[in-house]
């Protein structure tokens, strides 16, 4: 990801998640916190990317349990397993 302005990226995560959160759309829920665990890494906040990380493994175990197929083959999902 070659972003810079981590706050301006940041923010428009956050807007992502909450909406994805009012929708229900699980899958984008697991993936804003799998790019916003990137992004914060890249920005060196060690302490948030961890909580973010865990939160998108959460998301992804819970769309796990409801698939029947293993995510790990998904491209998409790759790379935040």
């Amino acid at each position: 990801m070659e972003i810079r302005n981590y706050p301006k990226a940041q923010e428009l995560l956050d807007a992502g998640l909450v909406q994805s959160e009012k929708l229900g759309l699980l899958w984008l829920k697991a993936e804003g916190h799998g790019l916003m665990a990137q992004i914060l890494q890249q920005g060196g906040k060690s302490a948030e990317y961890s909580r973010e990380r865990t939160a998108a493994a959460s998301a992804f175990q819970e769309i796990q349990s409801e698939a029947h197929f293993d995510l790990r083959r998904r491209a998409d999902f790759a790379p935040y397993l």
